[in-house]
């Protein structure tokens, strides 16, 4: 029976059809009755930013009239330029083939942290699907991210063991993950390591040549910037390229004393060379929080990413921290991204 008759059948009359069907057949209804109700959410979304939106995608005029609905997706035509379009033009999901709701129940998953395996479970789409997705959402938010950082604004850098994951052409033969019962003669004869080989593979304790320095910094409206800068300890040089341009003139700079900071100019500098700061204003709290995020969420949630993904994952965090708005956020990003965009490099 189909659930809309049901909506003008008894109460009664409804357990008792339910009751009646396997359980493959009550997840099936329960299933459509959720896809339904995302649909409705995400509709009632593009509703209300079509009707904040009075501006043309390409021309920005203001000059727009209604033209007819395609697909239950109000579009729209500017007596401007004379061109016709919808809510999702030159946004991160225009052209896609997936309904709006999908990506709406993408996001909010995405926000929970789940895997990319278990979202492609969840929404049943391919899981290369929801890593192009996941991708296309996080340049978005990155191209959003790039107003500058103001007010009491601390600093600092944390490390990440270099991954050139899924990547074709190893720059170094590939490094044996997890423990192994052989030992390291047996391990130099089952993966062709000479000793030098061997020894060059193997995690090096402490700050190394072998780690990836990313300089983030954040302020108190939460706003969070990051970048992968280079191999090992932090240089002046990376500083002043990097976050320097990200930091308003006349703001207070909170960091942990650390001299390569000392380059940075134009503002108030407040360091903490011993112990931690008893001080409710300046203390390096925020930036401690958001490190202890991003390493869970990259060495836990998602069992390590390829570092040229680096950048993109701290823009996650600014995905999770907006929940329920990151939908509109996206809508807002007026960008379309493709595949051809997401080629990434390592910048340094």
């Amino acid at each position: 029976m189909d659930k809309n008759i049901l909506i003008n059948l008894s109460k009664e009359y409804i357990d008792w059809y339910i009751n009646q069907l396997s359980i493959s057949e009550r997840k099936e209804f329960a299933n459509q009755i959720l896809r339904d109700i995302n649909l409705q959410e995400a509709n009632d979304k593009l509703f209300e930013i079509g009707r904040n939106n009075t501006c043309c995608p390409y021309c920005n005029s203001n000059k727009i009239v209604k033209c007819g609905k395609q697909n239950n997706n109000q579009r729209f035509h500017c007596n401007e330029c004379h061109k016709k379009f919808c809510m999702t033009t030159r946004t991160p999901i225009a052209y896609s083939n997936k309904s709006v709701d999908l990506w709406y129940k993408y996001i909010d998953l995405m926000c929970k942290k789940l895997s990319l395996r278990e979202i492609a479970k969840e929404l049943g789409i391919n899981k290369n699907t929801a890593f192009l997705w996941r991708h296309k959402i996080l340049s978005a938010f990155a191209k959003l991210n790039m107003n500058k950082i103001s007010g009491i604004v601390e600093a600092d850098e944390t490390y990440f063991r270099e991954s050139q994951k899924g990547s074709r052409n190893l720059t170094r033969k590939a490094h044996k993950s997890g423990k192994s019962r052989l030992n390291k003669f047996q391990i130099m004869s089952l993966y062709g390591y000479t000793e030098e080989e061997y020894k060059a593979q193997q995690h090096k304790r402490g700050l190394s040549k072998d780690l990836i320095c990313v300089l983030t910094a954040t302020n108190k409206t939460s706003k969070v910037w990051g970048k992968p800068v280079g191999y090992g300890k932090v240089q002046p040089n990376w500083v002043e390229k990097n976050l320097q341009p990200m930091i308003e003139n006349n703001s207070i700079l909170v960091t942990d004393g650390e001299r390569s900071y000392n380059h940075i100019k134009n503002v108030k500098h407040k360091k903490f060379t011993t112990g931690l700061s008893k001080s409710k204003t300046y203390n390096l709290g925020r930036i401690d929080n958001i490190h202890t995020s991003l390493k869970s969420l990259i060495n836990d949630n998602f069992r390590g990413v390829a570092t040229k993904y680096l950048e993109n994952y701290v823009n996650y965090l600014n995905v999770m921290k907006q929940g329920a708005n990151a939908f509109d956020t996206l809508l807002g990003c007026n960008n379309y991204i493709t595949r051809k965009s997401l080629r990434y490099k390592v910048a340094f």
